[in-house]
This record gives C-alpha cells, sequence and structure tokens, in this order.
C-alpha cells in the first residue's frame, strides 16, 4: 500500500526537529488527516522505523542482579509460600525485604556522581528467569512421563514379532509357502500354532542397543521371562551398554552444584575438563568445595580409585576440591593398606576411626538431651545409662555396639516401650525388656 505523501512529509520533519517540536507536528498531521494524535503516531512510526531503526541499548543483554542477589530473592519468595503451593508474597515486597535486611543491592551505581539507582522490578524478574529461579520455574510440575533415559539399561522396550516365512519343524526350518498358509486356510495356521518362530526385540531405549530372541510356541508369559533373562545375562562376546557410572554422576553432581547453569558434557573427558574449569573459576572467586559422600562403604573400588583424579585437581599449587568419605567399618577394609588395589588412594589420604563411646556414654547422652532442649535425667532414671551401656556391649568375645546409631536406636525403642507401660522415666528394666 503507498504511503501517504502528507505522512512522509511529516515523518522527515519530525525526525529533523528538536526536542519539544514533535508533538506539534503530529497534532497537525491528525488534523490534516483527521484522525486522533495516537492513530497519527501509529502511522507515523511505521514510516519512522524504516527510516531510522530504534538504537539498541547499550547495556542490553547485561543484568544488573547477580545471581547471589536472584538466588536470595527466590528463597524469600519460596519461604513465604503455602503449604498448597500458592500465596507467596508479592516480588515488589519481596524485593523491599531483601533491601530492607541487606541482602541484596539490585541496583547500579553512577561513577561519575555515585548515586545509586535501584532496579526495577520487571529487571529483578527478567534476572530471574535469566538464572532459571524464578518462581514459576522453581515450581513447574514434572512431567507425568519422561521422555528421555539418563543413561542405560534406565528404561528397555520388547516387542514380539511372529515370523510369516519359516516356522520350526522336528527337522529343521520349513517354509511357509503362499499356497498353502494364506488367510483362506486357517487349519494349516493351527497346524502349526506350537512350531511358529517368535522373535523378541529389546531395546535400550537410551542407547538404542537391541538383543534378538528367538521362541518356539508363542507369546506368553513364559517366553517373555526367558527373553528378559536372555536380555539380561551377558552373552559371551557380546558388547553391550553399561549403565552410567558413579564416577559420571558424582562429576555432574559437582557441576550442578558449582555451575548450574552450564550443560554438562557428553564426554568423559570433556566433562572433567569442565568440572576442572568450573572449580577453578569458583575457587578464584572465593568459595571452597568439599565433596561428602555418605554410605561410602558400597562404593566399588574403581569408583574410590577415581576419587584419586578428583583429589589432584588443581589451581597451580592450590586444591580445588576436598573428599570427605562416610561409611561403615567395611569402608577401612576397603581401604586398607594392604590392598594393592588402591594403595595409590590410601596414601593420598587419612583414615579416621570413631572410636566407640565407652565411657563417654554419659556425656554424650547429656549433650544430645542439651540439644533437645530437655535434661537427660528427666528421661533416663539412675542406672539406665548402665544398663543402656551393658546391653550393647557383648558378654562374650571382642567388640562393642556403642556407636551413636545403635545408642539411638536402642533409647528410642526403650522410651517407646516406656511410653506403652506408662513409666514417667527410662530404667534399666525398660531398657532390658527391649
Amino acid at each position: 500500500m503507498p504511503v501517504d505523501s502528507r505522512i512522509e512529509a511529516a515523518a522527515a520533519e519530525l525526525l529533523a526537529s528538536p526536542h519539544g517540536r514533535k508533538g506539534a507536528i503530529v497534532a497537525a498531521l491528525a488534523a490534516q488527516l483527521d484522525v486522533s494524535v495516537p492513530t497519527a503516531y501509529r502511522r507515523l512510526n511505521k514510516v519512522v522505523a524504516s527510516l531510522r531503526p530504534r538504537k539498541r541499548r547499550s547495556d542490553a543483554g547485561q543484568l544488573t542482579v547477580t545471581r547471589d542477589e536472584a538466588l536470595h530473592i527466590a528463597a524469600l519468595t519460596e519461604e513465604t509460600r503455602r503449604l498448597t503451593g500458592t500465596g507467596t508474597l508479592p516480588l515488589e515486597e519481596v524485593i523491599g525485604m531483601a533491601r530492607a535486611n541487606g541482602l541484596i543491592n539490585a541496583g547500579r551505581v553512577d561513577t561519575s556522581t555515585g548515586e545509586f539507582t535501584p532496579v526495577g522490578v520487571s529487571a529483578v524478574r527478567r534476572a530471574l528467569r535469566h538464572y532459571h529461579v524464578h518462581p514459576s520455574q522453581l515450581n513447574a510440575p514434572t512431567p507425568a512421563t519422561s521422555l528421555s533415559s539418563p543413561h542405560p539399561n534406565w528404561c528397555w522396550q520388547i516387542d514380539a514379532s511372529v515370523s510369516r516365512q519359516f516356522y520350526l519343524a522336528d527337522d529343521g526350518a520349513h517354509v511357509m509357502p503362499k499356497a498353502e498358509f494364506y488367510r483362506g486356510k486357517p487349519q494349516n495356521f493351527e497346524r502349526i500354532t506350537d512350531r511358529r518362530l517368535w522373535r523378541y526385540v529389546v531395546t535400550d531405549h537410551a542407547s538404542a542397543h537391541f538383543d534378538l530372541f528367538y521362541v518356539q510356541g508363542a507369546e506368553s508369559a513364559i517366553n517373555l521371562l526367558a527373553s528378559l533373562i536372555h536380555a539380561m545375562t551377558q552373552q559371551p562376546g557380546a558388547t553391550r551398554p553399561a549403565r552410567r557410572s558413579r564416577r559420571g554422576a558424582i562429576a555432574e553432581s559437582i557441576m550442578a552444584a558449582v555451575s548450574p547453569l552450564a550443560k554438562t558434557k557428553s564426554s568423559p573427558e570433556a566433562r572433567f575438563r569442565q568440572l576442572h574449569e568450573a572449580l577453578r573459576d569458583s575457587s578464584r572467586a572465593g568459595h571452597s568445595h568439599v565433596l561428602v559422600i555418605e554410605e561410602a562403604h558400597s562404593l566399588p573400588l574403581a569408583t574410590l580409585k577415581h576419587l584419586k583424579r578428583f583429589r589432584e585437581l588443581k589451581d597451580g599449587l592450590r586444591p580445588l576440591l576436598s573428599v570427605i568419605l562416610l561409611g561403615q567399618s567395611e569402608l577401612a577394609t576397603k581401604l586398607s593398606e594392604h590392598n594393592p588395589e588402591v594403595r595409590e588412594v590410601v596414601q593420598r589420604i587419612e583414615v579416621i576411626v570413631l572410636p566407640a563411646l565407652d565411657t563417654d556414654l554419659d556425656a554424650y547422652l547429656a549433650h544430645r538431651f542439651k540439644r533437645a532442649g530437655t535434661p537427660v535425667d528427666q528421661v533416663l532414671a539412675k542406672g539406665a545409662t548402665d544398663a543402656l551401656r551393658a546391653k550393647l556391649t557383648p558378654a562374650r568375645g571382642t567388640g562393642t555396639l556403642l556407636y551413636p546409631l545403635a545408642v539411638h536406636n536402642a533409647l528410642a525403642a526403650a522410651m517407646n516401650r516406656a511410653a506403652d507401660l506408662g513409666v514417667p522415666q527410662v530404667n534399666a528394666d525398660v531398657i532390658g525388656g527391649v
């Protein structure tokens, strides 16, 4: 559609006019076109935009709100959420609370004048979405059906199909000619029902690796289980995708904590190099890193050996990551100096064995009850501690069970028993009866 010459003339005059004269030009154009001033502005914008595109801001794409400030705002917002998942405070009030408590600045300082200008709510909202901590992102529902598998052997798909070309007879495979086996002669199919050849295909959803297994008879539960057993059993000379190793899971967990916005590399070496860079940058920013693994006695030796690589990550001479393994006495057996498989690991670590409570049982119980805000003599009668020590100390042989976990379990059972019996305090008889 051709543009009105009056609009073109007004657009050229508008671009050349100084500040304060543009309103009069638009009003005059509206009078000429017999339209309202907003309509004149809309028609002018179509022409002015083509003559002089809007200039991009110099700070476009930059965020004044830091990630730590966004995390503080997100945490305060989630603290006000009701158990029903609704009722959070408006973002304006949350920002005001965070500023009043000195948790955030969320503003910029003019270097020439020193004036501080707080950013608006819309800028904070954009920062929350950029750092993936906006309330709508944090409370997004979990998909009912996962469309991807995180690693091989996470999900298998199995499908059965019947062969239309061959069947198995006593003397081997026989061809099923079309002249004999077709829809018009179902009795021929019934005659070889128990000799039909079925093929089960077991496909790994993550790697697309598949196994074929042929059975004779029908699509039955027995044949299905036989196919699954075949797929689960390592066959001679067969290569199958292994489940994601614990080493990869540990690296991904560290990356999620240190650099949650980074996309983890798929290659093991690239992932480890990415982890080294992330830890180095975080360390230079003033952070310290500790990897704590509970139930470490269940870790395989290969994972224990690989932890040495995490321990050797350094920025110059400065270690980037400390590793703490917490486990039962089986962990000390695995980390024995006499085990040649982990000798390199043992030489680089310090093993601390938690001693039994023994004579410290009274002080330990007093400390635990003090933390709970209750005097120990209000719960335990005189002689109850000695009864608990005797119960957890074997009469014959060596060894003791006077460790915090066993003490907690025995004491909790005794307290519950005393409550059932209506006894005001846990005494030696109650402990002896649990």
